[in-house]
């Protein structure tokens, strides 16, 4: 093999190599939230999401961030392995722009006969909103943790009651 040819191999090996690595990389990057026309909007599936009503739904928290114009719509579905089947859902709420971060969670109820369980599951949000220019939307989509709701306790130290006591002074009568 000439020096010349070798050179074009080598090349077009590191030229494979590096494409297949920028694509792994890209892939497992954040979402990218819609700009355009002045509008912004971004959301968030955040982990984990609660159990309810034995598997009918589940509660799955999401961050928005958005400054459309009134309300922005928020769609949530969740897929999740359920025995030898899936169980799907989807559910919805409109949401109004603070233009920070907010802290929301959306009912996902269970749409065929499978309920939801404790587990793994992938959880889809769309945002999609508009203002005086333009609309748009934003996705994104994560493997999120379903748990149960677990009901806070308290330990509350023994008490021990003693019964009120009354002195009394001694009295002197002079007369």
């Amino acid at each position: 093999m000439t020096t010349k040819l070798r050179i074009k191999v080598a090349t077009t090996v590191v030229a494979i190599l590096a494409g297949g690595l920028l694509a792994w990389f890209a892939t497992a990057g954040p979402a990218v939230a819609f700009f355009s026309g002045g509008l912004f909007l971004d959301v968030q599936v955040n982990s984990p999401a609660t159990l309810l009503a034995k598997g009918a739904a589940v509660q799955v928290p999401v961050e928005v961030t958005c400054n459309a114009t009134g309300s922005v719509l928020v769609q949530v579905t969740v897929t999740q392995k359920s025995g030898s089947g899936v169980a799907r859902g989807s559910g919805s709420t409109q949401v109004g722009c603070a233009g920070s971060g907010e802290q929301i969670t959306v009912l996902v109820t269970a749409t065929g006969a499978k309920p939801f369980k404790k587990g793994d599951a992938v959880a889809t949000a769309e945002i999609s909103g508009c203002n005086n220019v333009t609309c748009g939307s934003d996705t994104d989509s994560e493997v999120i943790q379903i748990t149960t709701m677990t009901t806070p306790t308290t330990t509350v130290a023994p008490t021990t009651t003693v019964a009120p006591t009354t002195t009394v002074a001694p009295t002197t009568t002079v007369g």
